[in-house]
């Protein structure tokens, strides 16, 4: 059997070994429309987890309905929910988890090594993430201690779109657990943790006008485009009326030729809130203006999307946790913060019932969501070996 000095040593063995798995992770895409790719990242995870003896549960869930960006409205399939089981009778459970989808669209953009990085689409969010609780796992089933406690992990397919199929079965998971650690990639490349997190939403406006032709009946169309640009600018002017709350117009699309009236242009927008009373303003705001352009000037305006995350906001007893998590990387000469952030994720779904959830242990990395996402490979090792510390100080009842 070995100890942890011995287990801190195997991961550290182990470095070429996680980045060998995270570059086969990576080089396969798995948009979150992609449940194809999705499924064949499932089956390398799913094979390192039976390895580990884990009982594995895969269900189905729901699509969701999308409005792109010609105002058409399509069921989008997503993959599974899987669960995965160790010891689930032990006196102290644990839940990990993280998500199986990426921002990427299909594409044939490859990992690369630059320096002390690797560069790919997915590698810190939140693929090396799903690398460090492998490694982790792994070496904890390595210890004697290791019958004390039981784990759960999931894996769900629709994150970076809210969750929202899986939001019911990431219920359920955080009823029955009083501690999670989630490996979304860290705060920033110092490896510090998130504290409060915002809420989110998403939301879809389709204006529909009217066309012409430009030179003959200019004055008979109905710009769809300029009454769009009115209503979303109004929409961003809000972010200075308000504060605890950030409203970002991410995405914009009308027109055809230009010698042609635009009759449709859609806009779609993400909203971050830091409290109730703020989504509740910004819904009652938004469905105002709506009604007041819609059927205005022979326009017609729709409205789609909701708030899926609520606000992750740190209890006390969140609070205590998160310093002692801050003490073990300390003393393991990993100098982090707890920093609140504008970002949210499953953590905000599973604090919402009570789960204490660490929810930045994955890799340290940046430009993510971007061309250019990047990881340090070096904290493959440095935070699977934090995970397996603070996994052996929650089973001293140090942690919690």
């Amino acid at each position: 059997m070995y100890d942890s000095k011995n287990s801190f040593r195997w991961l550290n063995e182990q470095k070429q070994s996680m980045m060998d798995l995270l570059i086969k992770l990576a080089d396969q895409n798995s948009g979150t429309k992609n449940a194809r790719g999705m499924g064949l990242v499932a089956n390398i995870i799913k094979e390192k987890l039976v390895e580990l003896g884990a009982d594995i549960v895969q269900q189905k869930l729901p699509g969701y309905t999308d409005i792109d960006l010609h105002g058409i409205k399509s069921n989008i399939e997503v993959y599974d929910f899987i669960v995965a089981t160790k010891r689930e009778k032990s006196d102290r459970s644990l839940l990990l988890g993280g998500h199986l989808d990426t921002v990427y669209e299909k594409n044939e953009k490859k990992v690369a090594v630059e320096g002390d990085y690797l560069i790919g689409p997915g590698v810190a969010d939140m693929k090396g993430g799903l690398v460090v609780m492998l490694y982790a796992l792994q070496a904890f089933e390595k210890l004697n201690i290791k019958n004390k406690i039981g784990w759960q992990i999931f894996l769900d397919s629709d994150e970076e779109i809210g969750s929202i199929g899986s939001k019911q079965e990431l219920t359920k998971l955080a009823k029955k657990h009083q501690l999670a650690f989630i490996f979304e990639p860290a705060i920033n490349l110092r490896g510090d943790i998130s504290g409060n997190r915002m809420g989110s939403g998403k939301f879809t406006i389709v204006v529909v006008g009217k066309s012409a032709h430009v030179g003959r009946d200019f004055n008979n169309g109905k710009n769809a485009i300029i009454m769009l640009a009115a209503i979303v600018q109004k929409i961003h002017n809000w972010n200075s009326l308000a504060k605890d709350i950030i409203i970002n117009v991410g995405k914009i699309f009308g027109g055809d030729a230009v010698n042609k009236i635009p009759d449709l242009a859609v806009a779609k927008i993400d909203v971050r809130f830091s409290n109730k009373d703020i989504a509740d303003w910004f819904k009652n705001k938004i469905n105002s203006l709506i009604k007041e352009f819609d059927q205005s000037l022979g326009y017609s305006v729709q409205l789609y999307g909701k708030f899926t995350r609520p606000v992750k906001k740190l209890t006390d007893k969140a609070k205590e946790v998160s310093a002692k998590v801050q003490q073990i990387a300390n003393s393991l000469n990993q100098h982090i913060d707890v920093v609140d952030t504008g970002g949210c994720c499953d953590g905000n779904n599973l604090a919402e019932f009570g789960c204490i959830t660490i929810d930045t242990l994955g890799v340290l990395g940046d430009n993510i969501h971007s061309s250019s996402e990047r990881m340090l490979i070096d904290s493959l090792v440095s935070r699977s070996q934090l995970v397996l510390e603070l996994m052996l100080n929650y089973q001293q009842g140090k942690l919690l």
